[in-house]
């Protein structure tokens, strides 16, 4: 990541925050990542970060995965931005983890504000938490330098709250077949899988995910169905069979395929199922080795019969 990234914090692209002051860390729902914010400070109207009106003190919290952490270090104190003026970084430890502090000066509309950056993240390294507290020249007397350090020191982590991460989800995952969750994204999606790695071919996996592209001609969702899976990037993926199949009365295309790990050489069948509608699709992707897929096919389809609008 280059430079940019100081603009994007001061456009205020940092997203995610949690809800309510406390006198203990609250955690935006589905996020690891929790902080105690001050006094004063209240959750906007979608919760995406607290804010004192009074003041127009904003603090923000984005959780990030941990790899993301070297990127945007190289941004973060990269060359200032037009109208940023870089004021001071340092290394910066709390009692969950480690990280580093920057703080800018931003003049933007005539006015000037004081930010504060703090890029961290859990002692073992996972996840990445970007906290942004922006004060107004004008409100600096109601928060001074010690109150700011006080309240990014409270950033704190917790494991993946699944439960909390399911319940963000569009669609309602009824049965998970015995399957393990993975990882869950809220908008984006749910990885399942059965055994005790998070990821590997030599097990049975399943993948339900949302997009955006439509297909509003029926006649073309086969070929679109088709073109994505092979996109995907399963390696050496060869197409079987596609066709339309019904689900509570309405269509779903089916792919069948089979492809090859080639790092263990383990054959694979996999499975993919979309359904199109007017706002986007509803894609379930499934793969298991070939000598186990009998057994785990028919619990693919009883995590994707299971799936229920909210």
């Amino acid at each position: 990541m280059r430079a940019g990234v100081l603009a994007c914090l001061v456009g205020g692209l940092a997203l995610g925050a949690a809800c309510g002051a406390s006198a203990n860390p609250v955690f935006p729902p589905g996020s690891r990542v929790g902080i105690t914010p001050p006094v004063g400070m209240a959750p906007d109207a979608v919760g995406a970060r607290f804010q004192d009106g009074r003041n127009g003190a904003t603090l923000t919290v984005l959780e990030l995965p941990g790899p993301a952490y070297e990127q945007i270090e190289r941004g973060l104190f990269a060359a200032n931005e037009p109208n940023v003026t870089l004021i001071k970084r340092e290394s910066f430890g709390f009692d969950a983890g480690l990280g580093y502090l920057a703080q800018v000066e931003v003049k933007t509309g005539g006015k000037t504000l004081r930010k504060w950056v703090l890029l961290g993240r859990a002692v073992a390294g996972e996840p990445t938490a970007l906290v942004t507290f922006d004060v107004p020249s004008e409100a600096a007397a109601a928060y001074p330098e010690a109150k700011i350090r006080e309240t990014l020191a409270s950033v704190t982590f917790r494991p993946a709250p699944v439960e909390e991460q399911l319940n963000l989800m569009p669609m309602k995952l009824s049965d998970l077949a015995g399957f393990r969750v993975v990882r869950v994204h809220p908008t984006l999606g749910v990885l399942l899988t059965d055994g005790p790695k998070d990821q590997s071919p030599e097990q049975p996996t399943l993948l339900l995910s949302f997009g955006t592209q439509t297909a509003s001609n029926p006649s073309d969702r086969q070929s679109i169905a088709r073109d994505m899976l092979r996109n995907f990037g399963l390696p050496e993926l060869r197409i079987q069979t596609t066709e339309t199949i019904r689900l509570r009365n309405q269509p779903v295309i089916e792919v069948r395929a089979e492809a090859k790990d080639p790092p263990s050489g383990t054959e694979l069948r996999v499975v993919q199922w979309m359904r199109f509608s007017e706002g986007g699709f509803m894609r379930i992707i499934a793969a298991a080795p070939k000598q186990d897929w009998d057994a785990a096919f028919p619990r693919f389809r009883a995590v994707r019969d299971g799936i229920q609008p909210r």
